[in-house]
């Protein structure tokens, strides 16, 4: 639950900074972090009770972010499941863009 309340944080910082601030600090580790936590929980049955591994961002000459992590997160049934992926994001022009993400 403290996760999810960081992450809620984080996101709402993120949404209200200005333009210009926003893309001085866009293209870091952090911000490649919230947004795979945010591309991964839109393909959750129930994100709001999602509960990520730490994850370690790498960062490819290319300028694609990418990490390997699970997350715990409830099914349609309300069992908690452990599922595991591998993501790819990268900023571009002022956006981040989903490159990749494949469940293992």
């Amino acid at each position: 639950m403290r996760k999810l309340a960081l992450t809620l944080a984080l996101v709402a910082v993120i949404l209200g900074m200005s333009s210009s601030f926003a893309r001085v600090q866009d293209n870091t580790n952090t911000y490649a972090r919230v947004y795979v936590w945010e591309f991964v929980k839109q393909r959750l049955k129930s994100p709001h009770t999602a509960d990520f591994s730490t994850l370690r961002m790498t960062k490819t000459s290319s300028g694609v972010w990418t990490t390997d992590g699970y997350v715990d997160s409830q099914n349609m049934y309300g069992a908690t499941m452990r599922n595991y992926f591998h993501c790819e994001v990268q900023y571009r022009g002022g956006s981040w863009y989903l490159i990749d993400l494949s469940w293992r």
